[in-house]
């Protein structure tokens, strides 16, 4: 028969909304993994960030992805950028996964509106713009 629940879904909607643009606590619960891209020439580091600490309960625990693409110089400058937030040292040689495991670091998230070119149909998502030095954040 089954467990009837009382829920009202009229004002759920059917997607996450997009994390509102500004500065957020970001911590690692889970060791980020190395993965080839998708274009087969080369690897990022994938990060999977959850907010903490946030005054809106609802914000609290919504996560955000960081594919940091090690192959590239962009992507070595945001890895850099990454370990001087979260106070470990910037100029290693090596970096393993495992120090990124556990670290809180301060972000600005943007929310940014795509078009999904083989639909037309325009939708918004969240993406890391910048991970903040906590030498100069909030000064």
């Amino acid at each position: 028969m089954g467990i009837v629940i009382d829920v009202n879904l009229d004002d759920v909607p059917f997607e996450m909304p997009p994390i509102p643009t500004g500065d957020y606590d970001l911590r690692t619960e889970e060791e980020p993994t190395y993965e080839e891209n998708k274009n087969k020439n080369g690897h990022n580091i994938v990060v999977t960030w959850k907010i903490v600490n946030h005054p809106d309960p609802l914000l609290n625990g919504m996560t955000v992805k960081d594919w940091l693409a090690v192959s590239t110089l962009m992507g070595r400058i945001r890895l850099k950028t990454v370990l001087r937030a979260a106070g470990l040292n910037p100029d290693q040689k090596q970096v393993s996964t495992a120090d990124l495991h556990g670290i809180t670091v301060r972000a600005t998230i943007k929310e940014e509106s795509v078009l999904d070119k083989a639909t037309g149909i325009r939708s918004s998502r969240s993406n890391i713009a910048g991970y903040l030095d906590p030498a100069t954040a909030g000064a």
